[in-house]
């Protein structure tokens, strides 16, 4: 697949700064975890398998079941499931069949295999960005910038693990990059926030049908350190820009 051009011409609708986060943070649930905030920026969640056996209601249907233990046969619908494997028990987790998609985070292996075979099974990989200071040969940074740089050449998307509004801004900017053909590495290390909040319309939409949603556990504090260090996002009404990414 080759790379999206972000660049775009022609009519230009009207810019919404708050489009790329637009139900993008998927709210990670747990048993000490704060109450998950109302906001138009959280699209979902995610619960252990073990609290959904446990709830006498069903998940609600923005929720991700994360596989801690053996789901009930049939299994509870959801919006998605997730599981984490080493590298070594990905081929049990791709023969899942389970009634939603299915998010496989794999931890060791070839990052491009992984994602290939992942993508090949019809499941969504999952990138963590969580460890980015991790800048050695090899290690976590690479890792996720190798991850992401396939964004655009899979068929089903990517799900991105962070922790902090820094991270979710450098998933960002590391999926467009990607589009882009540009070098994923260096928007990882430094996010171009400026051209993040002008990007086309068109471009937006292109991003975000990459990228699935950022799962965070401790949404709240994203969100608010999100709208204390860029307002555009979190108010429609500011800022001016081209339409276009430069």
């Amino acid at each position: 697949m080759p790379s999206v051009p972000l660049v775009l011409s022609g009519p230009r609708p009207r810019r919404d700064p708050r489009a790329l986060l637009t139900g993008l943070l998927i709210a990670g649930v747990s048993e000490n975890a704060d109450p998950v905030p109302d906001h138009p920026w959280i699209g979902g969640r995610t619960v252990s398998a073990s609290s959904v056996i446990r709830d006498p209601e069903p998940p609600a249907a923005d929720t991700i079941v994360r596989l801690d233990v053996q789901l009930p046969d049939p299994a509870p619908a959801a919006r998605a499931y997730r599981v984490d494997v080493p590298r070594e028990h990905l081929d049990d987790a791709l023969a899942l069949t389970l009634p939603s998609p299915l998010i496989v985070r794999c931890t060791g292996g070839d990052v491009v295999e992984v994602a290939q075979a992942v993508d090949a099974a019809g499941h969504h990989g999952a990138v963590d960005v969580v460890d980015l200071a991790d800048t050695a040969p090899g290690g976590a940074a690479d890792r996720a910038a190798d991850a992401l740089s396939l964004a655009a050449h899979v068929a089903h998307g990517v799900y991105v693990i962070a922790e902090t509004a820094d991270q979710v801004v450098a998933a960002l900017a590391g999926v467009v990059a990607s589009l882009r053909g540009d070098d994923v590495r260096d928007a990882l290390a430094a996010p171009d926030v400026p051209a993040l909040l002008r990007l086309h319309p068109d471009a937006v939409e292109a991003t975000r049908s990459v990228l699935l949603g950022v799962e965070v556990p401790r949404p709240a504090e994203v969100i608010a350190d999100l709208s204390r260090r860029v307002p555009e996002w979190a108010d429609a009404g500011t800022g001016r820009g081209d339409g276009s990414l430069e």
